[in-house]
């Protein structure tokens, strides 16, 4: 149900953009321009962190692949229309390669939850604050959410994930060897490895 509340809420934001931009009498070709150089640096980040050279790993909330559809789809419109209903000349080329570079972003995109743990502190994307690392007592990776156990009894949740087990396996990786100077206990519940 939440993933056709947010496939619902783009589709809407993308009729509210269409709407304005008649009112405004603004050419597609400027919007496209505007918003492509945003989806080519999401696509250096892409590649930043397939290379390593990033301080973070990445997982999936439940509406990242309703997000990646609508880079696919748009890119795919954009480039269709450049090409059947544009007459040749340099618009048309720059539309061609905006809709390629949405249409990438949308094959290529990192999800959305970035976890990183740097000088004492763990950093969640979704949670309010850092936590320092001598604070909590244990981590658990479920299938649908993180929590994290201070030692002072209170938890800390992100929620609406949606982890396989690589994705699991790869956030307990990273924990472990992030965390081995202190006594902070790892629960994967939905790890590869428990399945065998």
């Amino acid at each position: 149900m939440k993933k056709l509340k947010n496939i619902a809420l783009q589709i809407g934001l993308c009729i509210i953009l269409f709407l304005l931009i008649k009112l405004f009498k603004l050419d597609y070709f400027g919007i496209y321009i505007i918003i492509s150089p945003f989806f080519a640096y999401a696509l250096f980040d892409y590649i930043k962190y397939k290379r390593g050279s990033v301080g973070y790993i990445a997982f999936p909330r439940e509406d990242d692949s309703s997000s990646q559809m609508i880079a696919l789809i748009m890119g795919v419109l954009m480039t269709i229309t450049a090409i059947f209903y544009t007459e040749l000349n340099t618009q048309k080329l720059l539309l061609i390669c905006a809709g390629s570079i949405i249409f990438l972003n949308g094959i290529f995109m990192i999800p959305s939850i970035r976890l990183s743990i740097a000088e004492g502190n763990i950093t969640i994307t979704g949670l309010d604050n850092q936590i320092a690392l001598n604070q909590i007592n244990s981590i658990e990776i479920l299938s649908d959410r993180i929590v994290i156990n201070k030692m002072d009894e209170k938890k800390h949740l992100v929620r609406y994930l949606e982890l396989s087990p690589k994705y699991s396996d790869i956030i307990e990786a990273y924990l472990l060897k992030h965390t081995v100077q202190t006594k902070i206990k790892i629960a994967n519940k939905t790890s590869s490895l428990t399945s065998i």
